[in-house]
């Protein structure tokens, strides 16, 4: 028991002098806490959505969030390298989505081109996946290359969204190399931070498909409604 009390007593000296505060609206909250609870209460699961990849299959979206604040905040954090954003991201889809319901075998996040990722330091979707690998106990793997650097998805039209990301991804060479006869007849679920047209989780979701996996859904914590 002393223990604790010790424990109790140095959480208390620590959550004074390194308060906790709202990562959107900066008012002081409880430690560990990412928003305060007027904007936490603004952050609502939109219907799950699917986009076509083929004439006879098709990928389901869960996301947390409509695109909007305060949720949007901190995905746009990610252009300050703010890797703790990416984490917090990963714990409100965790609050927000039925993803601990869901049967997944592997989890694999979308890829940054390796320009991107030099200048950027880390893959924000790779964060989450990380995250949502460890609080749900299922392996996350790098399946998933970039294979080509495409112009950013927010500066082209909806027309050429599709255009731009054909052909973008491929499997990663340490998997195409040996064999990816661990993905079939398996449930994958793709891992990106955001969604707009969908045009990045279709083009990724066309190349999943050709390894015959049993299922193949994705989550991102916001999808632009």
């Amino acid at each position: 028991m002393a223990i604790f009390e010790k424990i109790k007593k140095l959480n208390l000296i620590f959550n004074f002098f390194y308060p906790s505060f709202c990562r959107y609206c900066n008012v002081l909250i409880e430690q560990d806490s990412i928003f305060c609870l007027n904007c936490f209460s603004k952050i609502n699961p939109v219907a799950t959505t699917f986009l076509p990849i083929t004439k006879k299959k098709s990928l389901k979206v869960y996301s947390a969030c409509e695109y909007k604040d305060p949720l949007r905040s901190l995905i746009l954090k990610k252009t300050f390298s703010d890797i703790l954003a990416s984490k917090q991201l990963a714990k409100i889809i965790l609050q927000k989505t039925i993803l601990k319901k869901l049967d997944i075998d592997f989890i694999v996040p979308i890829p940054l081109h390796i320009s991107r990722y030099a200048f950027r330091g880390y893959n924000q979707a790779s964060v989450i996946a990380k995250v949502l690998g460890k609080e749900l106990e299922i392996p996350y793997i790098n399946l998933l290359r970039r294979k080509k650097r495409t112009i950013f998805q927010s500066k082209l039209s909806v027309s050429k969204r599709q255009s731009n990301l054909k052909d973008a991804f491929d499997i990663a060479f340490r998997y195409k190399i040996f064999n990816t006869d661990f993905i079939k007849n398996k449930n994958i679920m793709l891992v990106d931070d955001l969604c707009t047209t969908g045009a990045t989780l279709k083009n990724a979701g066309r190349v999943l498909f050709n390894l015959k996996p049993k299922s193949i859904c994705a989550v991102v914590a916001c999808r632009v409604v």
